[in-house]
Order: structure tokens, then sequence, then C-alpha cells
């Protein structure tokens, strides 16, 4: 590029020479610099150029050429500080007061906001990007239909074009003004007829008050341009809405013929058909979708949304492993682990536990605590039909993925210990109490591992007592492993009076009833024993641990 023409490409430098900044041969240079360095896609140098040239010349519009030079670079960083700048050299520029108009709405000064908002209007070659701009500040507003009587006092000298219209409807839909919005959309619709995308747009609006005339306006369009397959898609899409079947299957027919080599809409008319339960229909389209994309691999379209899709449709129809075969497909998209997940559930329903696992554990994840989750969720399913073994097995190895899951470690523990796995029981408590030595149930779920198998009973009291003094000395479960301890110990005056209490914390807890039952019993308290007994048999009538401590005290069940 030659000089001259790089001057051409830098209009605000003859503004420069207008003003009473003084453009140097280095500025200039810069300037020029600047403008080679973004035409090679070089937009660093670019910025740097800019920038500089705009701090040693004072020159606002330097720095806002600096400011989009950044934006268009997608650099925030590099954003705020020419931002900084410009606002800095010009307080008064167009970004600086946009940014007023903003936080000026933000703080209910409506009045202060519209008088900037409608000089920066007069003063725009084009106004509506930046009504546009002006119309989304509304949507964080909690007075959103104040805004919408302020925005139509400034959307009033631009109301006759249809895109105005548009952001009416939209500003005046957020503050739930459906009737407004409606009258907007009409009107938008009115103002371009023959514009399918401002008719789609503003039926929307319409359709929220008075569907079937929006459906009728579609319907009428379509009469006139017959080949307008946009507007058809959104016809379809009303009828759907207004529950018209035999109209939808119709209008789907004629867009399959007039579209069927394209996949795109093959898949949204199948998505239409299965929302609109004509699942024949959307099968066949679906089906459509697969043999189009492997005859157009260019169009760079995948199968899985439509193995998706597939996989539900079977589901609808009641046919489950139709339904699983058709989702086992999906190897990626958005939706391939909703797809995995959904298998698993469906063949966890059909009691296909070990299956279901294998494709929870398998769902492919760089997230740790997401295939943690995942495990986590198997485990669950093994657990509910009772493969203890097996849950067991995955709950170990996803400690591996988080191994300070106190939960997880605690869980883990008393399946263990419920598997008589004592050595790796104790392992795990070990890791939990470390985790939280603060925490009472580690302590206590360790020392009664020992009590209840009778060993390590020195070590075990140590533990007891460090979960009693954790707990305040009123935790049930820690006062009933305590008391058990004293019985094993033959301290079974003490047994009785911790026992007892444990009782009157936790009356319907079976074992604490039972281990006061036997030391009752062994203490020569018969009746009272065997009443504590029966009053277990009446809500459990089946359980052998009390009919067997009965008999060992030659009393008949």
């Amino acid at each position: 590029m030659s000089p001259i023409s790089c001057v051409q490409a830098a209009p605000e430098m003859e503004e420069a020479a207008s003003q009473t900044h003084v453009l140097t041969r280095d500025i200039f240079a810069k300037v020029l610099t600047a403008e080679l360095a973004i035409q090679r896609n070089n937009t660093t140098r670019g910025f740097n150029e800019f920038f500089s040239a705009a701090e040693m010349s004072g020159y606002p519009e330097l720095a806002r050429r600096a400011l989009e030079t950044a934006e268009e670079a997608q650099n925030d960083e590099q954003a705020q500080k020419a931002l900084a700048l410009w606002n800095k050299l010009d307080p008064d520029n167009e970004r600086a007061r946009f940014t007023r108009v903003s936080q000026y709405f933000t703080e209910g000064k409506f009045d202060e906001a519209q008088g900037i908002a409608k000089d920066l209007l007069a003063e725009a070659s084009d106004p509506e990007p930046l009504l546009e701009e002006i119309s989304h500040i509304g949507s964080s507003l909690k007075e959103k239909s104040r805004f919408y009587e302020y925005f139509s006092v400034l959307a009033k000298p631009y109301a006759e074009t249809s895109s105005v219209q548009l952001m009416l409807a939209s500003v005046a839909q957020q503050a739930k003004m459906g009737e407004k919005a409606k009258e907007h959309g009409i009107r938008a619709i009115e103002l371009t007829p023959d514009n399918p995308h401002i008719l789609i747009q503003g039926a929307d609006y319409e359709f929220a008050l008075d569907p079937k005339a929006a459906s009728k306006r579609l319907e009428s369009y379509l009469k006139d341009h017959p080949n307008s397959h946009q507007v058809r898609l959104s016809y379809a899409k009303s009828l759907l809405r207004t529950g018209e079947a035999d109209k939808l299957e119709k209008e789907l027919a004629k867009i399959d013929s007039a579209m069927k080599d394209n996949p795109r809409v093959l898949l949204i008319i199948g998505m239409i058909a299965e929302e609109g339960r004509l699942y024949d229909k959307a099968e066949l389209y679906y089906k459509k979708y697969l043999v189009e994309i492997a005859k157009k691999p260019a169009m760079g379209l995948t199968p899985d949304a439509a193995y998706v899709r597939l996989g539900m449709v079977k589901l609808s129809q009641g046919h489950r492993e139709l339904a699983i075969d058709w989702l086992h497909k999906v190897e990626a998209g958005e939706q391939y682990q909703a797809a995995r997940l959904k298998e698993a559930e469906l063949l966890a329903n059909a009691n296909r536990i070990d299956e279901a696992c294998t494709v929870l554990r398998n769902i492919r994840t760089e997230d740790k605590l997401q295939k943690a989750g995942f495990a986590q969720s198997c485990a669950k399913l093994l657990l509910q039909k009772d493969h203890k073994e097996q849950a067991l097995e995955v709950m170990i190895e996803t400690l591996d993925l988080i191994p300070e899951d106190s939960e997880m470690l605690y869980q883990a523990a008393r399946l263990a210990e419920e598997l008589n796995k004592v050595d790796q029981c104790e392992a795990l408590l070990r890791r939990f109490i470390k985790l939280n030595p603060d925490n009472y149930n580690g302590y206590n779920s360790l020392g009664y591992l020992w009590i209840a198998r009778g060993m390590n009973l020195r070590q075990a009291e140590k533990m007891i007592l460090k979960a009693m003094d954790l707990s305040g000395g009123n935790n049930a479960y820690v006062m009933d492993s305590l008391g058990w301890l004293r019985h094993l110990q033959g301290k079974d005056e003490e047994a009785e009076k911790l026992l007892t209490q444990a009782q009157d914390t936790s009356p319907s807890d079976v074992e604490i009833a039972l281990h006061l039952a036997e030391v009752l019993f062994v203490r020569g308290k018969m009746r009272q024993g065997e009443a504590v007994v029966r009053s277990v048999l009446e809500g459990e009538p089946d359980n052998e641990q009390a009919k067997r401590l009965l008999q060992a005290f030659e009393i008949k069940p």
C-alpha cells in the first residue's frame, strides 16, 4: 500500500488537522503504522500505535480508534485501557454519554437518561443501532413498564420503520404489556407487509394474546407467497401450539416435499412432528435427515441429534429397548451426556444394572467431579439392587478421583463394615478422621467397629471418649457405643445408665434398645429387659436378634 492510500485509510487524521491538537511527524507515523498493522491482521501492534499516538497528541479520536481496534480483536484488557484514555481526553464522548444513559436509567433517573439519549440519537448518522442498544437497557431494570413509556418517546421520531416497531414490541413484552407488544408487532408487519422475517417476528407477539389470529395471518401470507418456506415453518409451529393436528401434518408434508434435500429443515420438522405427537412422521423425518447428511458430509452435520430424538420417539411409543438402542448410538454433540444418562436410566428400569453402570462409568468427560458423580450414581444403583460388593468397589475407585470427599469416604466405610471388611473400613475411617478431626462420627464409627468385634478395646475407648467430648455427651449413638463398651468391660451399672440415656434420646432405634435389654437381663432385671424386647417385636415381629435374645435368657418368644 502506498503512503497516499494509508492517509486515505485514516480519516481521523484529516479531522485532527482542524483541531487544536498538533499531529507531529512521530504521531503521523504512528497512525500510519497502526493502519498498516491492522490491514495485516496485527491488531496488537495496531492498538499499541493508536494508543501511543493518542497519549502523545491528546487527541480523543485516536483513543477511540484504539478502543475499536481492541474490541474488534475481543481484547477486553486493551479495550478497558483505551476507554479509560478516551474518557480522560474527552469526558463527554459518545461512549461515556451512553454509559451515563444506562447508569441513569438503572438509578431511576429516567428524565436525565432520556435527555442525554435524545441528544445522542439526534447526533447519530444512523440512529437505529443506537436506539436498539438503548432498548436492551430495559431488560435489567425493575421498572420495565416505566422504561417502555420513556423508550416510546425516544423511538417516536423513528417509529415508522418495522425494525423500530419490533424494538418497541420487545420492550413492551419485557414489561409484560402484552397488548402493546401485539400492537407494535402488527404495526411492524403493516409497514413491510411482504417481508417474511418481519412477519414471523411480528406474528410472535400477536400469537401471545391471539394465537388463532396470528396463525390465520401466516396462512393468509402463504396464499400469496406459497414458496416462503420460513413462513410455512412458522405456520406449522403455530398449528402445533393451537393443537390443529390435521392441518399440521399437511403443512409438514408440504415442507418435506419442497425441502426434502435440506437436512436442517428435516430435523426441525421432525421435532415439530414429535412435539405434535405425530411419532411415525417424526421418525420418518429423522431418518430422512440421517440419509441426507450421509449424502452431504461437507455440511458438517452429525447424526447424534437425530439419534437422541429417535430414542425419545421410541420411548414415547412405549418401545424401551428400541429407545435404548438409538440412545446408545449417540457419540458426540451437546446432548451426548444427557443421552448417556437417559440410556443408563432406561437400563436400570429394565433391571439391567450392570449395563447401566457400564454406561455411567464410560461417559466421556474431562471434569473429575462430574466423572465421580456418574460413578456415585452407579454405586447407588448397585446398592438399590443389593449388589454391595460391586458398589463398594465403585466407591473405592471413585475416591481415587475425589480423595477428599468426606461423605463418600464415610459411606464407603459404613458399607465396608457391613460387608465385614474390617481392615478396609478401618483405613477409610482413619482417612475420614484425618480430613474431619472435629467430627465425632468418625471416632464413634471406628471405636464401635472394634467394640462390636471385641478387639482393640483400649484404642476403642479412646476413640469413643473423644466422640463423647466432641458431641457434648448427648448423642444417642455415641452413648450407645460407650454403654456397650462398658458392658464388655463388665461395668454393667454404668452401661445401663448410658444405654438408658441413649434410648431416651432415640427411642425408635432397635440396636440401642436390644443393647439395653441385654444389659438389663445380665443385671437380673428380667421384666424390664423383656418389656424392651417385646416393644421391639411389636414394631418388627420378625426381628431375629430380638428372638435370639429372649431364647438366650430362656424367655418364650
